[in-house]
């Protein structure tokens, strides 16, 4: 996930009605927490999955899971019903290839600590080399990492399943995600990282499917080119540590140097922002900050509301 690239067009008198994104010109920017740095991002990401897997005491659950396996006798896959959280994070990266998003998973695997590390099972979704899942192996021994062929033919040990770019246009890959999700249906959490499924229009019998994925944490960059030249911000979802990711915001966010976090909110909404949602809160953003704007308020204000005699 690279930063969004967005040109504003005029939307008037194009007769279409769409739901517009609530306005917060000047609100207060307590609590945004906006990262500066890949690793204050993946900080925020790996305290949103703890708050999610809501447990005191990782090293139980471990030794539990482990019991679990032992008495299992090689059998694999969970329950008949769906008891787990299936989340989805967005996070921007360098390198958005498959391999990059896989090693981007491990990256959070790490930081997770070795509490967690052999309840997890990695399965990485597209192009992904065998070398490359070695290397995680050796690198972290108890992770199971599975490719998504591997991951369908014999459900994941872990509890924890973490998706590395699951989804795309191969519609192929859809239903591969959709026979694994069912195998895991029993599972603590499932976490899909940066998936396809948003970058294209998904076949109507999926998106039951991704819709089930409640977004916990989505930090987008936003390159905007507007009238008066480029505007930078952001948007931003995050519930915290402990919160619910169906509560929390995306929040629209653009550089302000005047602001401690360097951001200045101008907008949220309870559901992900399209391009039309962008440039209403945008423009709107604007012309609450325009001169013109300002000065026709100022000269309203000299005349006040009183009626004519």
């Amino acid at each position: 996930m690279n930063v969004l690239e967005h040109r504003l067009t005029p939307t008037f008198g194009r007769g279409r009605v769409q739901r517009r994104p609530v306005v917060v010109v000047g609100a207060a920017n307590k609590g945004a927490n906006i990262p500066g740095s890949k690793q204050e991002t993946l900080n925020q990401v790996v305290e949103a999955l703890r708050g999610q897997l809501g447990e005191g005491s990782p090293k139980k659950k471990q030794q539990q899971q482990q019991k679990k396996k032992k008495n299992s006798k090689g059998s694999r896959g969970f329950s008949a019903t769906v008891k787990g959280k299936r989340v989805a994070i967005e996070i921007p990266q360098r390198d958005d290839s498959d391999e990059g998003t896989a090693k981007l998973c491990l990256d959070l695997i790490n930081l997770l600590g070795t509490d967690y590390t052999s309840r997890i099972s990695l399965v990485c979704c597209g192009s992904v080399s065998s070398s490359t899942m070695d290397n995680m192996v050796k690198e972290v021994p108890d992770l199971e990492v599975l490719n998504l062929q591997e991951a369908v033919a014999e459900a994941p040990a872990g509890d924890i399943i973490i998706l590395s770019a699951p989804g795309g246009e191969d519609v192929g890959a859809l239903k591969e995600v959709e026979e694994l999700l069912y195998k895991c249906r029993g599972a603590t959490l499932v976490c899909a990282t940066n998936p396809r499924w948003d970058d294209v229009d998904p076949p109507e019998e999926y998106r039951g499917m991704i819709r089930n994925f409640t977004v916990l944490y989505s930090f987008v960059p936003l390159s905007i080119q507007g009238l008066l030249g480029t505007l930078d911000g952001c948007v931003f979802k995050y519930a915290g540590g402990t919160g619910a990711p169906e509560a929390a915001a995306y929040r629209v966010f653009l550089t302000d140097a005047d602001q401690e976090s360097g951001y200045k909110q101008i907008g949220q909404m309870s559901r992900r922002p399209g391009p039309g949602d962008l440039e209403t809160v945008i423009y709107n953003a604007q012309a609450a900050q325009s001169p013109i704007t300002k000065a026709a308020k100022g000269i309203s204000g000299l005349f006040g509301n009183r009626k004519s005699d």
